[in-house]
């Protein structure tokens, strides 16, 4: 591909893909041909402020996991959720506050990787592309 297209390229994906991993997209996007770059225009690339929204609201559930293509780990948050509504709801007050002091800060986390989440998602999803 073209030193002009492969350039052209990057600026599209700019925002959605992880800034450190550009040289190494740009060394692989150098040995494909230009069908490529149709091809990499044709992926479904997820918006990364939608995945953080997706988390900070519904994030509880997994949505913002299922968003980005990460099955697993929606089907797993929402068994912690589940889990969590159990046992609060059998054990005494007091491992109440200790768990969902746990839940928060699972969440909070959960909330800050969803943007770095979808960014390898998508170049995760470039680099099958191109492949």
């Amino acid at each position: 591909m073209k030193e002009q297209t492969i350039n052209q390229l990057i600026y599209q994906l700019d925002d959605l893909i992880p800034p450190r991993k550009i040289g190494k997209l740009k060394q692989a996007l150098a040995g494909v041909g230009e069908e490529a770059y149709g091809q990499i225009l044709e992926v479904p690339a997820k918006k990364p402020y939608s995945a953080v929204l997706l988390a900070a609201f519904l994030g509880f559930l997994g949505i913002n996991r299922f968003y980005i293509r990460q099955y697993v780990l929606g089907v797993l948050k929402i068994a912690l959720t589940v889990g969590a509504g159990i046992l609060c709801f059998r054990l005494p007050s007091e491992y109440m506050t200790v768990i969902g002091a746990i839940y928060l800060a699972i969440y909070i986390a959960d909330i800050c990787f969803s943007f770095t989440g979808c960014r390898y998602a998508n170049l995760a999803a470039i680099k099958k592309a191109i492949k």
